[in-house]
């Protein structure tokens, strides 16, 4: 059975092509489909590195996507600022073997990981720190009215600065605390 198989024309950039046609066509993102539609769509090809990913069947070049024929295509999606054409590899789901592989979370952001036929790919889910980053925005908009030309201020004022600058620094701390013990689950997911 025929195959397809990525490759680079520089081997120190993260640039990966595909051969359609004998024509080098940029890739940037893969999509795994079945026939009800997509099913993981791969934005980040980094992760394939040396490991150049390799997927049963051809791969023609389509003018747009449709689930129902199981094969490999792929699709123009833009043009970068040099005027080259990307593509998105659109790979039917029997043609590769494929798993999810669990979750993981880098500081405030949660990935899913992908295996590709032994490639770990992530895909971002969500953020779980935007409270976070508005509470301490706030806090630094509170601390901006501490300023040298405001001074002397009356008591009430600067207990009013104060007692936003406590609550805004225990709803950050909270939320903190919350992303340091946060656990990916299934509900994220879905």
């Amino acid at each position: 059975m025929e195959r397809t198989t990525f490759f680079r024309k520089e081997n120190w950039l993260n640039i990966f092509y595909l051969d359609i046609n004998n024509r080098a066509l940029r890739v940037d993102s893969i999509v795994l489909y079945n026939e009800n539609g997509k099913l993981v769509e791969i934005l980040d090809l980094t992760p394939m590195g040396d490991n150049l990913l390799s997927f049963s069947g051809k791969t023609f070049l389509k003018r747009k996507v449709d689930f129902t024929k199981k094969i490999n295509f792929v699709i123009s999606s833009n043009k970068d600022s040099w005027g080259e054409t990307r593509y998105i590899l659109y790979i039917y789901e029997k043609n590769v073997e494929w798993e999810k592989a669990g979750f993981t979370k880098c500081v405030d952001l949660i990935y899913r990981k992908y295996i590709i036929n032994g490639i770990e790919f992530e895909t971002f889910i969500k953020s779980i720190g935007e409270k976070s980053w508005q509470y301490r925005n706030q806090l630094e908009e509170e601390l901006k009215k501490f300023d040298i030309f405001n001074f002397p201020m009356n008591t009430e004022e600067l207990e009013n600065i104060c007692n936003e600058l406590k609550e805004y620094n225990r709803l950050y701390l909270e939320e903190q605390r919350k992303i340091k013990e946060y656990i990916p689950t299934q509900e994220d997911f879905e």
